[in-house]
This record gives structure tokens, C-alpha cells and sequence, in this order.
């Protein structure tokens, strides 16, 4: 189970992109193969594991938190606006069945600044829990 591959699933199924096309796994990156217009989706660390009764053979709760990152062109804000509204819209109150919880942590995407050539971003987190 990837928290990342769940996000980047919703993402797709949302019509923001394609996985290696213009949705990427880690961090946001600048090579020349990679389009100003992309989505990164980078997982955390997240919590210490929470441990639940039961023993040393029972699960632990554990609390997992992922960074996604929209770029847009640095002559195209409103384009990436739209676009990184458009994936917190899609991943807010989702809840794949994987997932104990599934929560954005902001109240909308939050607007970073540019980057060294420009180009427009957003951040989002989201945190998810699982039993394991």
C-alpha cells in the first residue's frame, strides 16, 4: 500500500493528468523532461506508529502524511490556480478503502511563490491512517 499511488489514483480518476506525464512520485523536480505544468505527490514519514491493545503480534496505528506540489507555467497563475484547486477538490473527503482516514490539512491549496524560473506552485498536505 502506497499513500502516494492512492493519491496519484485519485488524481488521475479526477482528470488532473496521467502518472509520468504530468504526475510525478517524489520530490518536485526541475529537469528539462518534465513539463512547467505537473503535479508532484511526495510521501512522508508522518507520525510515530501508535501502538493498539492486543500485544506485540496486534497492529499499530500508523499516521502517514504526503506534500503534493502544483506548478503551473510562470505565464499561466490562473491555469495553475484552477488546477491545484481542482486537486484539493478531489481529494478532499475521499477515503479509499485502504485508508482508516483520509484528511487535507488546509482549507485550500496555499500558494508557495515561484520557483527560480518563474514557474507558479501550490502546496497541499494530506494525512492518512492505516492499521498495520
Amino acid at each position: 500500500m502506497s499513500l502516494a499511488s492512492d493519491i496519484a489514483t485519485v488524481l488521475v480518476a479526477a482528470g488532473l493528468g496521467t502518472v509520468g506525464a504530468d504526475i510525478f512520485y517524489g520530490p518536485e523536480r526541475a529537469t528539462t523532461e518534465i513539463g512547467d505544468g505537473a503535479i508532484f505527490v511526495l510521501e512522508g514519514g508522518g507520525f510515530a506508529p501508535t501502538p493498539m491493545l492486543g500485544g506485540s503480534d496486534a497492529d499499530d496505528l500508523k499516521t502517514i502524511d504526503a506534500l503534493i506540489v502544483v506548478r503551473s507555467d510562470k505565464n499561466d497563475f490562473e491555469g495553475g490556480e484552477t488546477t491545484a484547486q481542482a486537486a484539493w477538490t478531489a481529494l478532499h473527503k475521499q477515503n479509499p478503502a485502504a485508508w482508516i482516514s483520509w484528511v487535507i490539512t488546509t482549507s485550500g491549496p496555499a500558494y508557495v511563490g515561484s520557483d527560480e524560473t518563474g514557474r507558479h506552485r501550490w502546496t497541499l498536505t494530506l494525512l492518512a491512517q492505516v492499521l498495520e
